[in-house]
């Protein structure tokens, strides 16, 4: 509590005091030293003038002593204003740290349900939105085979070394051309060479929780293809995308289009994507996609994965158009990637 402003009460006697003396001394003066005044040519309004004058003088240093303590308590309220404005300020920017920390938690909450309900929709799928701090998914939420997706780490770390040119980077990223991508990954030198490369794209993204494969798993498909990558891990890497050094070429492949894939993100406004597909173990395919896209006039990172009932690549193709779809017509406030 502030404590009460206390004003110094004002000492009034010596000023009664003092008057009275004056006027004393005044009468006496009138009396003795007439005849002085009238032999000079003094006026006789000159010892009236100077007793009014003595008289506020002494009024003025009554006046003065009291001067210290009115002084101190002005000083001690002007304090107690300044502790309540600093309170008041303090109050103010709690109130809203408090509203901005229950609006950001209120926000994640309508994105996990939206994405709840879109993965319900559609099966057996996987979907992530991040900024590259927060990441919200939904459904298939575990790392599974990155297929032609992984060819974006590895296009980034050999187009920036030198060692391919832009119709490398255009093959295997925009169409998605499995040898072009292996000239990359065998111009980084390949096995462990190559992933250490490949990995460091990752976690300039801030990704060093997905681990580059190395070594070829399945005879009939590459090393790099079956890195096991979660969706939420790449929506977290693709809103950081552009932060990575030597990104934007590959970026700018990812935006153009390919007829052949032309589904999921693709049909979003302003869509750089990296596509992927691949069958499993049992011979389903699973079929990902993750990029940036404008969504309610933001541009946002998204990470997709879906199968199809029957197990084909066509099938599953539809899934991924309608969660992208479902997507933009969400009404909640998306999430801006960092970069």
């Amino acid at each position: 509590m502030l404590a009460p402003t206390r004003t110094a009460p004002r000492r009034t006697a010596p000023k009664r005091m003092a008057l009275g003396g004056l006027l004393v001394a005044g009468a006496l003066c009138l009396s003795a030293c007439g005849q002085g005044e009238q032999e000079t040519g003094s006026e006789p309004g000159i010892a009236k003038q100077t007793t009014s004058r003595s008289m506020e003088s002494a009024t003025d240093r009554a006046d003065t002593a009291d001067s210290p303590r009115d002084s101190a308590a002005q000083d001690e309220a002007a304090q107690d204003e300044a502790a309540q404005d600093e309170a008041a300020q303090a109050d103010a920017q709690s109130d809203a740290a408090n509203s901005a920390g229950a609006d950001g938690a209120a926000v994640a909450g309508d994105l996990q349900r939206e994405l709840d309900r879109i993965a319900a929709n559609y099966g057996n799928v996987g979907i992530a939105v991040s900024d590259g701090t927060t990441t919200i998914a939904a459904g298939r939420t575990a790392p599974e085979t990155a297929w032609s997706t992984s060819k974006v780490p590895v296009l980034i770390a050999a187009h920036r070394a030198g060692l391919i040119g832009p119709d490398v980077v255009t093959s295997a990223i925009t169409y998605s051309n499995n040898a072009a991508a292996q000239s990359a990954w065998d111009a980084l030198g390949g096995g462990a060479q190559a992933a250490q490369a490949a990995q460091q794209v990752l976690a300039e993204a801030g990704d060093t929780t997905t681990q580059v494969q190395s070594q070829v798993t399945r005879p009939e498909f590459s090393a790099f293809g079956q890195t096991q990558w979660s969706v939420g891990d790449q929506a977290a890497f693709m809103a950081k995308l552009r932060c990575v050094n030597g990104a934007e070429p590959i970026l700018t492949a990812m935006s153009t289009p390919d007829p052949a894939q032309s589904y999921g993100l693709r049909n979003l406004e302003g869509a750089a994507l990296k596509g992927g597909w691949g069958p499993d173990i049992a011979g389903g395919y699973d079929v990902r996609q993750m990029g940036l896209a404008t969504i309610g006039g933001r541009e946002v990172a998204v990470a997709l994965i879906a199968s199809a009932p029957d197990g084909q690549y066509a099938s599953a193709q539809p899934l991924l158009s309608g969660m992208a779809l479902d997507l933009s017509k969400a009404e909640i406030a998306w999430p801006t990637p960092a970069c």
